[in-house]
């Protein structure tokens, strides 16, 4: 479990699933079998491929009801009574089960606003045995209830991935200016997987950020860091900068972002346009999926048309001619209008952040303060 937690990202609901079946185990070790592990650690619990869970590792175990009094236990995980050469109990593995929660919550990117969890670790770590809850099956039905509480209430996150039709057409650029207005809607990343330095570039004009990511303007950007750190994001929209890639590879990258959570959801967006031929583009756009919208940039408005009149079936919106990402312009805010109704409803829906959200949401980045970002 301890590497587990370094390659993927664990959510409320990812961690009370793994949790419950934790204590399925316990359950029937203590019912069943009649064994206390007492030795629970994150390097004793193994995750497989399909997250099922196998603890290991009964070197410590003692007989439940044996009035044995132990002396055993990893620190930070054992019990206080463990410490003591006192008597062992159910209550003792509940106390190291609750500090395997601490240890999965502490690595996941858990909301700090939802405290059911927090409240399930506390009690199973109570320093009196007596203080805990009396046996596993009432800690599982607390993550049962839990669970379907996330199930009901997890968000669920938008990646947009964009790519190009051939290289210079803009990609990064488009990528820039969808973020800059999506900002101001809902939080928003940009990750590169660009193969280029265009979004490098952009990025270190911000703040380099704690966990490895710069903040431009409100705009959480990502580099590319071929996983040898792994860079928590909440934002609710990821737009990636894919550059000039072949299909199956941003297929490949696809499955590979998306399988970070369940509630993750895609958008396919191409990049065409650019006066190298109408028809040139329309034999490339054979080897892209049919369900990208398009994004015609760099043309004229009645080159614009010819691609519509060509391409009729298609979902596509035209870029105006903008230079700097950051400027707002009219054109392009109606465009991205247009863009929303079909795919972007839910967070464009909630009206614009304001100045006043904008200090909440600094205030809460610093002291952790609960404050309500959207309106």
């Amino acid at each position: 479990m301890k590497s587990y937690v370094e390659k993927v990202t664990l959510r409320s609901k990812n961690i009370a699933k793994i949790t419950i079946k934790l204590c399925n185990i316990l359950e029937y070790m203590h019912n069943e079998a009649g064994i206390l592990h007492m030795d629970l650690k994150p390097e004793n619990i193994i995750v497989d491929d399909n997250d099922d869970i196998f603890l290991i590792d009964l070197g410590s175990a003692v007989v439940a009801n044996s009035k044995q009094r132990v002396n055993t236990g990893s620190p930070t995980f054992a019990s206080p009574e463990q410490y003591l050469d006192e008597y062992a109990t159910i209550q003792s593995d509940i106390y190291g089960l609750g500090m395997v929660m601490r240890f999965l919550c502490d690595h996941g990117d858990v909301s700090k606003e939802n405290n059911m969890l927090d409240e399930i670790v506390k009690k199973c770590i109570k320093h009196e045995p007596s203080q805990r809850f009396k046996n596993v099956k009432k800690v599982r039905t607390e993550l049962e209830i839990a669970l379907n509480t996330f199930s009901s209430t997890e968000e669920t996150f938008t990646y947009i991935f964009v790519s190009g039709i051939r290289r210079g057409i803009g990609v990064t650029h488009i990528c820039l200016c969808l973020a800059r207005w999506i900002r101001e809607y809902t939080s928003v990343s940009v990750y590169d997987y660009s193969q280029n330095n265009h979004l490098r570039t952009e990025a270190l004009k911000g703040n380099l950020e704690s966990n490895g990511s710069f903040n431009l303007n409100m705009i959480n950007i990502i580099p590319q860091t071929n996983e040898t750190i792994n860079i928590m994001d909440n934002s609710r929209v990821r737009i990636v900068d894919c550059g000039f890639l072949a299909d199956n590879n941003i297929d490949k990258l696809k499955e590979s972002l998306l399988s970070k959570s369940e509630n993750n959801r895609a958008i396919n967006l191409v990049v065409m346009g650019g006066g190298h031929g109408i028809y040139d583009e329309l034999e490339q756009l054979k080897n892209v999926h049919k369900n990208c919208a398009l994004f015609v940039n760099l043309v004229s408005a009645r080159a614009f048309y010819d691609y519509a009149n060509l391409l009729y079936e298609r979902e596509m919106y035209r870029i105006p001619c903008i230079y700097d990402w950051q400027d707002s312009s009219d054109v392009l805010e109606q465009m991205l209008y247009e863009f929303k109704s079909e795919y972007l409803s839910e967070y464009v829906g909630k009206g614009r952040i304001t100045a006043y959200d904008r200090i909440c949401f600094f205030t809460k980045k610093i002291f952790g303060k609960k404050k309500k970002m959207e309106r």
